[in-house]
């Protein structure tokens, strides 16, 4: 298991949602990296299959993980069906909020909505989704707000925010000091500037 994975299944088994890791064949063909007993989520089904996607890239040489949307899988790299087409009941996605658990087919409806409205000039640019193709993939960024809104749940992770979303906060306040630093110079040169002028004309 990826880092993710382990933290969603350490979670779920402090839940007490028995959770239990799924063979490579089933994660590869199926989409399925963990199943366990579906409580709230779905009372209708004894077990559940999730599909874990970890903090997501705009693009892949960023130095920061995205706060605002992530990416969701239509196609895979290789032309497969991507994650959205796999047979996970819901996907588990990072998030600075925590694990957001989205009913798969959910997503899917909307994205496929989303992609059929990027036909028309509307899509472009005021819609917080986009669409991208590279080579083989096929992909849409998704809002956190949309996911959010129609969750089934989400659970806080304390561990998942410190070790991919800190690091944002930190360079985002850091860039906000450098910003009131180089005001703050400009505004003494300025100052200075409008005093040596004035002496110059005395």
């Amino acid at each position: 298991m990826n880092w993710s994975e382990q933290r969603v299944h350490e979670l779920a088994a402090a839940k007490g949602l028995d959770p239990q890791k799924t063979t490579p064949k089933q994660d590869a063909l199926l989409h399925i990296d963990i199943t366990m007993n579906a409580e709230t989520l779905m009372p209708t089904q004894e077990r559940i299959g999730i599909d874990v996607k970890a903090p997501r890239k705009e693009r892949r040489h960023d130095n920061h993980y995205m706060t605002t949307h992530t990416w969701l899988e239509l196609r895979n790299v290789r032309g497969f069906a991507g994650s959205l087409l796999g047979q996970a009941d819901y996907l588990a996605l990072a998030s600075p909020s925590g694990w957001i658990f989205i009913d798969r087919q959910k997503a899917l409806n909307e994205t496929l909505l989303k992609v059929l409205d990027s036909k028309s000039s509307a899509f472009y640019p005021s819609s917080s989704w986009r669409i991208k193709e590279r080579g083989k993939s096929f992909i849409v960024l998704v809002p956190y707000e949309w996911l959010i809104k129609h969750s089934a749940d989400v659970w806080p992770d304390e561990k998942l925010i410190s070790r991919y979303y800190a690091t944002n906060k930190q360079n985002t306040n850091a860039s906000d000091l450098d910003a009131s630093k180089r005001t703050a110079q400009a505004a003494q040169l300025q100052g200075e500037t409008i005093q040596h002028s004035t002496l110059a004309k005395g």
